[in-house]
């Protein structure tokens, strides 16, 4: 048996795009939030002798965990509308990249520096592509 903490990886969904999903996280503090509940309902009859588990320690960590999954949630809004913003400033670099080397044409460059640039042009035009 092996202790190792690597994921595992299912070679069918290996090459499938990754996507964000807290629906795991959110069902289980759903769930944990709704067998505190229970646990409430049952009055003195439930009187565990471990301490963590006590009705007081159980409602401080559900606080806890409804805490943590809006500081997730809240982040990763912040971080989303961050990647957005930049993607804007990125759309336009195809036609604007097309332009510099026309302008740079127009200028009388040397052949080089033309072909230079379009290779530039071109790498530019693949990482836009790729993304």
């Amino acid at each position: 048996m092996t202790t190792s903490t690597e994921p595992q990886i299912n070679p069918e969904n290996q090459n499938k795009s990754k996507s964000f999903s807290e629906t795991g996280h959110a069902k289980n503090a759903a769930n944990f939030g709704g067998i505190v509940t229970t646990i409430q309902t049952f009055g003195i009859i439930y009187n565990p002798s471990a301490i963590e588990i006590k009705i007081p320690n159980l409602l401080t960590q559900k606080t806890n965990i409804d805490t943590a999954i809006t500081a997730v949630r809240n982040s990763y809004s912040l971080n989303k509308n961050a990647i957005n913003s930049r993607q804007l400033a990125y759309d336009m670099m195809n036609s604007l990249t097309t332009r510099a080397v026309e302008a740079l044409s127009a200028s009388g460059a040397t052949t080089k520096e033309i072909k230079d640039a379009k290779s530039i042009s071109h790498t530019i035009k693949e990482l836009e592509q790729n993304q």
